[in-house]
């Protein structure tokens, strides 16, 4: 069963993130299966029955009883699903039938590294099943998102880092009434996501052009993390992706392209020491 921390987590976010899912009866199973999909990827509901009754249980069921315990797990999934956090992202052969897999949605794997603190602590796994699984529109923002997070991770981010510039913002526009989490859908998810990524990076994008101290997250940051920031700054595809995504602010402050880039070189610099 949960420990102590996670308990705590529960109690603290449950109802802010989802009244429905996280508070009252069912809510340890709804956990659970934010976990297993963030950290093991899609899988069929049996697969997902069985993993969810050695958790709940404490032991391996057998067949009869994961089999039985599959009827409960539909019904929730079928719950989810109606929200948008599980979606369907491929099928598997067994026994001669195809059976659908269930994997998450953005705004699911989003739910489960504010719920889950193990999947919070594994976020590059979670992150790295979900690109697996092919559960986005591959086009447009989310491509270059992808683009932008493998670079941080090649430059050797740590997960805390990756947590506080995309989840911890949710979480926190959650707790504050801005958002409700079971009624937005996911298109509308990934929108809001999407302005929040772009105002993180431009607070520090705004400081470099105008010669201002860094904003308060960067102040923050552990010596780690700045060296694998610096580490990005200094490659030239992340430029270029981060000038293209913020060309309006460079209009807006009548910058050279070039301009633009020599400062992100110096932000890389100082980022290294």
């Amino acid at each position: 069963m949960l420990d102590k921390q996670q308990r705590k987590q529960l109690k603290k976010y449950g109802k802010h993130i989802s009244q429905d899912l996280f508070f009252g009866k069912g809510k340890y199973t709804n956990l659970y299966i934010f976990e297993i999909l963030a950290l093991e990827g899609s899988m069929t509901v049996f697969e997902l029955a069985g993993k969810l009754f050695k958790k709940l249980k404490g032991k391996d069921g057998s067949y009869h009883e994961k089999q039985s315990f599959s009827g409960t797990i539909y019904k929730a999934v079928d719950k989810l699903r109606k929200k948008q956090y599980v979606t369907t992202s491929g099928t598997k052969k067994v026994k001669g039938s195809e059976r659908n897999l269930i994997g998450l949605t953005d705004k699911g794997l989003s739910v489960a590294n504010i719920m889950s603190l193990n999947a919070r602590s594994n976020w590059f796994q979670g992150y790295r099943k979900y690109c697996a699984a092919k559960n986005y529109d591959s086009q447009g923002w989310h491509a270059a998102f992808q683009t932008f997070m493998q670079i941080l991770f090649d430059s050797e981010i740590s997960q805390d880092f990756a947590w506080v510039i995309n989840d911890k913002p949710i979480r926190d526009r959650a707790v504050a009434g801005l958002i409700n989490l079971d009624l937005i859908d996911n298109k509308a998810f990934l929108e809001e996501r999407e302005e929040i990524w772009r105002n993180i990076w431009r607070q520090a994008i705004n400081c470099m052009l105008e010669r201002k101290p860094p904003p308060s997250w960067y102040r923050h940051m552990k010596a780690e993390d700045r060296k694998a920031l610096g580490k990005a700054f200094g490659k030239p595809e992340f430029k270029r992706l981060l000038a293209g995504l913020f060309q309006p602010l460079i209009k807006k402050h009548q910058t050279e392209l070039q301009k633009f880039l020599t400062a992100l070189e110096e932000f890389g610099q100082e980022a290294k020491v």
